[in-house]
């Protein structure tokens, strides 16, 4: 996993809230600059011939950035020193190498995005994110405090956003919504059979609370607002998994590798 920041933003919300490639990406190198003739020149004479590479290396050792006397070694060493430059620069092919950073996962992510607009044109903002989170996948064996809801999974989200023809209205995502003393809890799952609410709420208990699927293939629960706090709950899905809320940015470890979602009740 790429070595990113991570944690809480000043208004408590963890980040990332979604991981994407970052790391190994391969990339084409720019024509005619010194990166892209040192690639080449590299890749030329990695695949020289054993009796040809001493004198392509005398012709091309400045360009491919080797050393002066490189040549006078005998081909084995010759090859060696080549492919070690290679490995160092990253190179993967004549006019590619592998890049690293969010610099790549966020390109990345922006084109599932464009997919999943000219699958469905209708989605607003906050249906795009709730997608892409609820259909995100976590990495196995690697703190959930770094991922998120997990890493970006392209296939599963176009195929949701195909399925969603809801307008959503921007009050009801992201959930919770506090308005007049109610405390209005929503969640788009279009596989779940059930879906209960658990947590400080009703002594976390998995089935008291059960949402109620709406026409619009939206999951919604209503309660009265209880009395100022910080309240820590999650979905249970199925009556089997555990689920942090997707449409909230507010959570915490749960003290079993996953999160607790969060929310405060003001005065």
């Amino acid at each position: 996993m790429y070595c990113s920041n991570f944690g809480y933003t000043a208004d408590g919300i963890l980040k990332p809230e979604l991981i994407a490639p970052a790391i190994w990406i391969p990339t084409p190198l720019l024509p005619e600059t010194k990166q892209a003739k040192q690639a080449l020149a590299l890749w030329d004479l990695f695949h020289e011939t054993r009796h040809s590479i001493n004198k392509r290396v005398r012709e091309l050792w400045e360009v491919a950035d080797l050393p002066a006397k490189l040549h006078n070694k005998i081909p084995p060493v010759i090859r060696q020193a080549i492919a070690e430059k290679i490995e160092e620069q990253k190179i993967i092919a004549p006019n590619y190498q592998h890049g690293d950073g969010t610099s790549f996962a966020a390109p990345i992510t922006t084109s599932v995005v464009a997919q999943m607009l000219e699958a469905n044109p209708k989605l607003k903002p906050e249906m795009v994110k709730h997608i892409l989170t609820s259909t995100a996948h976590r990495v196995p064996y690697f703190p959930r405090i770094r991922q998120g809801f997990g890493i970006l999974d392209a296939r599963e989200a176009v195929a949701e956003a195909r399925k969603e023809y809801a307008e959503i209205n921007h009050k009801v995502l992201p959930s919770p919504t506090i308005e007049e003393g109610e405390l209005m809890f929503i969640y788009h799952n279009t596989q779940a059979t059930t879906v209960h609410l658990s947590g400080d709420f009703n002594g976390w208990h998995s089935s008291s609370l059960p949402l109620t699927k709406g026409e619009d293939g939206l999951w919604r629960i209503v309660l009265a607002s209880p009395i100022p706090g910080r309240y820590s709950y999650k979905y249970v899905i199925d009556n089997k998994i555990w689920i942090d809320d997707p449409g909230n940015g507010m959570r915490e470890p749960d003290g079993f590798k996953g999160f607790n979602s969060i929310v405060k009740i003001s005065d």
